[in-house]
Parts: structure tokens; sequence; C-alpha cells
């Protein structure tokens, strides 16, 4: 049994309980205080009929916590039953009342509880004024009043109580679903973030891969040894794809707690990128303007990711001629454009643009844009990122992505 479904069962066992101990407590109690002669002389009560009416007063209980107006109506109906049997009024008959009052305040609604409680105690008032001596203002008839008052007071104080535990257990509840909602917010964006880098770094390593088997097919009749130099760099280009693999995958490896971590590539590691893709025959040109300025892990990654599958598609789909590489500093922001030339007509149908969809949903993620569009003879890819974070936990993000050596 979970901790809250045993508070629920210890709570259902005492609120069954509770009620006929109060009553049985109750008549003990009135029964006791009827013995008592009263401050204006009047003598106590310890014949049966007291005894009925104290019994008949504490039965009232039993239905104070499922029909308190009932309760009280029947409680009242007692006290005022005894003052024209007897003759005479006795407080102690007060003590059930006091109980219906204070079960009605904690039950019901306010505005219905200060009204019947109003009616009370003028009712009561009016049967101290008329079975009692002395001053219209006295210790008898201000005590029957105050004990009404002290009940009702109680209760209010109860029902406060129960209002603000029941607003902080509301608040934990509703803090608990948040931290699941951000749990499994954070765990799907995760997901969407490791088949984003699977997609870059397969699409850019094999794009450049198959680059490199063209021109090695190439030259390898006429000349073996530049061959021989781009196979080997072949190589060395599956085994980056495996270790960027690795990077991307590494994170859900939890249990392995002893692998060496290697830090995610980022905006200082766009020439070697560029290197790789010229060495596999590809022209490039790089062009930085304004000063470099450091970037948090986050957007250094979505830029290298954005200028690597923005190469990848230059490699897979442009015309011959030479792709071009633009980097921006601005004051705010860094401005990254990539241009290719264009065939002029398409080798094949287009089909889903995944690859320029991950490219915006990266860049929107750190606060960015991407767009690419047609322009002439040459199609352009301009990426616009901020040069701080906005989101803290960004960089929390991103840095778990080092790869398991």
């Amino acid at each position: 049994m979970t901790p809250r479904r045993w508070r629920e069962h210890a709570s259902y066992v005492v609120s069954a309980h509770v009620i006929p101990v109060t009553a049985v407590a109750a008549f003990a109690a009135t029964a006791f205080g009827m013995r008592f002669p009263q401050r204006d002389g009047r003598p106590g009560d310890t014949s049966a009929q007291g005894l009925l009416f104290a019994a008949l007063g504490a039965a009232t209980l039993l239905l104070c916590r499922r029909s308190p107006y009932v309760a009280l109506a029947g409680a009242t109906m007692v006290f005022l039953g005894y003052g024209l049997v007897a003759g005479n009024f006795n407080p102690a008959l007060q003590l059930p009342i006091m109980v219906c009052v204070y079960y009605l305040v904690l039950e019901r609604p306010v505005r219905w509880s200060v009204l019947v409680v109003s009616v009370l105690v003028v009712l009561i008032w009016i049967i101290a004024i008329q079975t009692t001596s002395g001053a219209w203002i006295g210790p008898n008839r201000l005590g029957t009043v105050a004990y009404i008052m002290l009940a009702a007071a109680i209760g209010a104080v109860s029902r406060t109580r129960r209002a603000y535990l029941g607003a902080v257990e509301a608040r934990a509840r509703l803090a608990e679903r948040m931290r699941e909602d951000e749990a499994t917010r954070r765990v799907a964006a995760e997901r969407v973030r490791i088949a984003q880098d699977l997609h870059d770094i397969t699409a850019h390593h094999l794009s450049l891969m198959h680059m490199q088997v063209a021109v090695a097919l190439r030259l390898l009749p006429d000349r073996a040894g530049e061959a021989a130099d781009i196979l080997r760099r072949l190589q060395l280009t599956a085994k980056e794809a495996l270790a960027e693999t690795k990077a991307a995958v590494g994170v859900l490896r939890s249990d392995d707690h002893d692998s060496v971590m290697a830090p995610t590539p980022g905006i200082d590691d766009v020439r070697s990128l560029i290197d790789g893709h010229r060495c596999a025959g590809m022209e490039v040109e790089l062009e930085t303007e304004g000063d470099p300025v450091g970037l948090p892990d986050a957007i250094g990654l979505t830029a290298y990711r954005i200028v690597q599958e923005a190469l990848t598609n230059a490699a897979r789909h442009a015309a011959d001629g030479t792709v071009r590489v633009k980097l921006t500093y601005g004051f705010h922001t860094l401005t990254i454009a990539v241009s290719n030339p264009a065939q002029l007509k398409p080798a094949k149908p287009p089909g889903p643009q995944f690859g320029l969809t991950g490219m915006q949903e990266r860049a929107r993620a750190v606060g960015g844009s991407v767009s690419a569009d047609r322009r002439g003879r040459s199609f352009e890819t301009v990426a616009r990122l901020p040069l701080t974070s906005s989101d803290p936990d960004l960089s929390m993000l991103y840095r778990s992505t080092e790869t398991h050596r």
C-alpha cells in the first residue's frame, strides 16, 4: 500500500469512529455538567430526566458530520425541550450544540454558516434572558453566547487550516506533474536532437565518402598514388563518422561511467570541416567578417551542424563550381551564408527536405532562424543565430552529447 493510500485508509477509519466517540464523550460531559448548581443559585439536575435529555442531545451528534443542519436543529430542539419540560435552563446542554456548530462551520459554505450561527446566537440569547436573572449583559448570559461563538471560531480555524493544507497538497501535486511533464519534454527534445545529429552525421559523411570514392576511382587507372591517398582519407572519414555517431548516441549509455568523454564540435571546427570537403575534391571558400567571439555550446554546435548540412546538400545537389561559406559576426547575431551553383534542372523531383527542416528546428531551438532560396544561378542557405543563449538549460542539453570512446 502506497503512503497516500495508507493515509486515505487511516483517515477513513478515524472518520468512521470519531463521531460515535464524540457522541459518547458529549453524553458523559453533559450528564456530568448538569449535576453542578448554577451561579445564580439554580440547582443542578441529577434526575433520570436530565440523563435522558443529555442522551438525546448526544445522539444528535451522530448526524453532525453527514447533515450538520439537521444535527444542529435536533440539538437545539433538545435544549429547548429541556427548558420547557424542566422549567429551567442548564448550560451543559449547550455542549451538543457547540459540537454541531463546529462541524457546521467546518463542512458547510461560509455564507450559510454565518447566517445559521447568527440566528442561533440570537435564539440562545433570548432563552438566556427569559430563564436567567440579572442584567442584560451578565456573566451567565454572555457565557451562553460565548460558548457558541467559541465553537464557531474553532470551526473557522479548522476550516482555514484544512483549506491551507489542501492548497499545499494541490501545489505539490501540480509541481510533481510539472516535473514529470518537464522530464517528458526533455526526453522528447533529446530524442529529436539525437535523430537530427544522426541525420547530419550520416548524410555528411556518406556524401563525403561518396565523393572520395568517385575521385579515387577516377584516379586509380593513371594516378594510383593519389588514389591511395584518397582512400586513406576515406578511412579517416569513416573513422570520424563512427566517432560522431558514438557522440550522438553515447548519452544513452548511462551505465558506462568509466568511458572517456570527448567534446562536441563547435564553430571553431568549421574550418576542419571545410578542409575535409576540399580533400574530397569540392571547391570551398571560407570568408569571415567581423571579430569572432566565443559561442555557447548549444549555439556553437548548431552553427557547426548548419554548415555541415549545407555543405552536404551542396555536395549532393549542386552543380560544378565553388561553394562559398561566409561567417559574419555582428553585434548580437552570427550570420552564416552558404551559397553554391544551382543545377538548371533538378536530376529528380524534390522529396521531403528533412535537412532544411532539421536546420530550421535547430536554429529555432536557440532563438535563431534559417532560410534557403534559389537566387538566379545559385542556391543560398542563410542562418541567423544569436551570439548569446537566452535559455541556460540549452547548454546543459547540448553538453550531454559528448561521446564515449
